[in-house]
């Protein structure tokens, strides 16, 4: 697991998700939006998450059941997630194309001022493009990439102010799994402009992308035989044992338990009954 922990207390405050609805499968993205204004993002922050899921409903009943979250219909058909009166994230069903697998994800999105630059640079430095630039008018243009390691991601250039919540039930953090940090961490340099760096933690160095000053998210180097590349999402908690528990009753899975050598025992991996995999993260009694 990422330690994305140690990045979360450098904060000076909570990563903003945007009030922009971007549902899409894999292969092809249909986005839909909501007139909520607030703040803008910076570049290189993560402005919105969507759940890829081949079970919708199933996903709902269980995101619903675990965090104050409510879910509204999207003009698209697909969900729309919404925290503390904001929309914080889509939730859209995807085909199912291996009937004896769970096939979810949780896909990260940042926010980029120079969308065709980006998009551009990416494609030079090997990525694969899965949906061209699009726009909703009036709120972001967009794309989705899969960099040269196999994660995919969603850039924005939003047209509009973007923002999102805080506390419990708010996406807190992003962490890049990667088998070559090296690379990876090139390639978001310069498609993105993060700026890298380091802090030390118990079992050694953990990198930081940030930018204007801000860490935005993490990076973590795993062998390609363990894991496969992509960007995880980091849910923040009031009570970490308690969610755990209510994971297994709502038929969620615990892929990895809290124990005190990870972040003093305050961050846990989970699975939603569609295979959707996140971590949550025991929040400080202050930002709960």
């Amino acid at each position: 697991a990422g330690d994305g922990y140690n990045a979360i207390r450098m904060r000076d405050r909570r990563p903003r998700l945007s009030p922009l609805s971007l549902v899409f499968a894999i292969a092809t993205a249909v986005a839909a939006s909501v007139p909520v204004a607030l703040a803008a993002a910076p570049a290189g922050e993560v402005v919105w998450v969507d759940l890829l899921t081949e079970d919708a409903e199933a996903a709902v009943a269980f995101y619903t059941g675990l965090f104050d979250w409510t879910v509204e219909d999207s003009p698209t058909g697909s969900k729309l997630v919404i925290h503390q009166g904001r929309p914080i994230a889509g939730i859209s069903e995807i085909e199912d194309r291996l009937s004896d697998v769970d096939e979810s994800i949780w896909l990260v999105g940042v926010a980029v001022p120079d969308l065709d630059g980006a998009v551009d640079t990416a494609r030079d430095r090997g990525a694969e493009v899965h949906r061209e630039i699009s726009r909703v008018e009036g709120y972001a243009r967009y794309a989705v990439i899969e960099g040269p390691r196999g994660a995919l991601l969603l850039l924005l250039d939003p047209e509009r102010e973007l923002g999102g919540t805080d506390g419990a039930g708010s996406f807190v953090w992003a962490e890049l799994w990667t088998d070559d940090s090296e690379a990876s961490g090139t390639f978001y340099s310069e498609v993105i402009g993060y700026e890298r760096g380091e802090t030390e933690r118990p079992r050694g160095t953990y990198t930081v992308f940030s930018s204007a000053g801000e860490p935005r998210a993490g990076m973590v180097e795993f062998d390609s035989d363990t894991i496969e590349p992509a960007w995880a999402t980091y849910i923040g908690v009031a009570d970490l044992a308690a969610t755990v528990a209510r994971t297994r009753e709502l038929g969620g899975r615990v892929l990895l338990e809290p124990y005190e050598e990870l972040a003093e025992g305050r961050v846990a991996l989970l699975s939603d009954p569609t295979g959707g995999g996140f971590f949550i993260y025991e929040l400080e009694e202050d930002d709960r």
